[in-house]
């Protein structure tokens, strides 16, 4: 949505029609305006009314808002569950030369230490 002044608007077409907007909208009335800065230079429309309608309901805009919040954390706990679960796998399969390694210089670490102990 262009404004007469130049401001640029994204509509979220889940919430509000464009085509419900043009029918509606009168040229020169006074509306309330909330809305969130994008990225790309143009605002998220949050919330939209007059005096006697309500286009775009805040609450509406607030509860769209807390799910995709709670779709991006749980997309964050499947992340790094995944990763976990990965750097596991790679610790156990690519590196069971290493640990076999790691676990004869252990050997013969305690075996040095006997021999040591033995003549003190």
């Amino acid at each position: 949505m262009n404004t007469i002044d130049g401001r640029k608007y994204v509509l979220p077409a889940r919430l509000v029609s464009a085509a419900r907007l043009e029918e509606t909208l009168i040229a020169g009335e006074s509306y309330s305006l909330v809305y969130e800065d994008t990225i790309a230079g143009g605002s998220h429309m949050k919330a939209l009314h007059n005096d006697r309608d309500t286009f775009l309901d805040r609450s509406a805009s607030v509860a769209a808002w807390e799910k995709e919040r709670r779709n991006c954390f749980l997309g964050l706990y499947i992340t790094v569950g995944l990763e976990i679960l990965a750097l596991i796998l790679i610790d156990r399969l690519w590196c069971r030369t290493d640990h076999r390694r790691i676990a004869k210089l252990h050997q013969d670490i305690e075996k040095r230490k006997q021999k040591y102990q033995k003549y003190n």
